[in-house]
């Protein structure tokens, strides 16, 4: 079975210790992985993965062009394994201007988390954002759902969605994380909203992720480890073992992914 994951995040070496400090007193578990180079290319051949989306998301408005500079090199370092997300900042007046560069960077994508970015997603700010990439038939993956913040609730997602109904979006973490019921209440039934798995399990019992899967529509949901939170071995693992047809688990893994992101299956 061939594997893409949608969902992983990646760092400069130089920050990675205290982003993932950062990452893990926020959501308060340890993750499970590094992140290192080494780490994640070994992670990659034990698991087997053919393709990952990889981005990582601009905290504040002048890191912009440097993150997506940074994506953009490590695509460029292994165009067979990667497609890059690059990152988008609605308080950055230059978003549209950083949007013309992403042919020559080879973006495919935008990575947004408001909660980090500090925006409301349906903030008409970040209506403008939206309007333009729907314009330009560029996909958005959207962190969803947090503890005590509210700038990614599943609803503000579904404004968006019915505002810009050509706006192709990946909803992470299944609508949103610790937020499922507000999810599956507001974005089943959106035909311009896919999902993906990440950081889902064991956070959601077993039972109820499967349930979720067949609301949506299992033929727009894929596979997302959160890599370095959860190994990418033990994220596919948690897929593999459900109890669903071994097609809906090839449909999870990496052909819901071939359709959604243009990659074409090589065997």
């Amino acid at each position: 079975m061939q594997i893409c994951d949608v969902h992983v995040h990646i760092f400069p070496e130089k920050i990675l210790e205290k982003a993932i400090r950062f990452l893990e007193d926020h959501y308060q578990f340890q993750w499970e992985c590094t992140g290192t180079e080494s780490e994640f290319q070994a992670s990659r051949e034990e698991s087997k993965i053919d393709k990952c989306v990889i981005f990582a998301s601009a905290t504040k408005p002048e890191q912009m062009q440097k993150v997506n500079d940074f994506i953009a090199g490590r695509v460029a370092a292994d165009a067979r394994s990667f497609i890059g997300f690059g990152t988008l900042h609605p308080d950055n007046p230059g978003w549209k201007a950083e949007l013309d560069r992403f042919p020559q960077l080879k973006l495919q994508g935008v990575k947004l988390h408001p909660d980090f970015q500090r925006f409301d997603l349906d903030a008409p700010k970040a209506m403008k954002m939206y309007e333009e990439l729907e314009m330009r038939d560029i996909p958005m993956l959207v962190h969803l759902g947090d503890r005590e913040l509210t700038f990614s609730k599943p609803l503000r997602l579904a404004r968006v969605a019915e505002r810009f109904p050509k706006l192709r979006i990946i909803a992470a973490h299944m609508g949103g994380y610790l937020a499922w019921d507000e999810a599956r209440e507001h974005l089943a039934g959106r035909p311009n909203v896919w999902f993906d798995t990440s950081s889902t399990l064991p956070f959601l019992r077993e039972d109820k992720f499967v349930e979720m899967i067949y609301a949506y529509g299992v033929d727009r949901i894929m596979m997302g480890s959160d890599y370095p939170s959860k190994s990418q071995k033990r994220a596919i693992g948690e897929i593999l073992k459900l109890d669903i047809p071994d097609a809906d688990k090839e449909k999870i893994c990496f052909r819901n992914a071939c359709r959604f992101l243009g990659i074409r299956e090589s065997r």
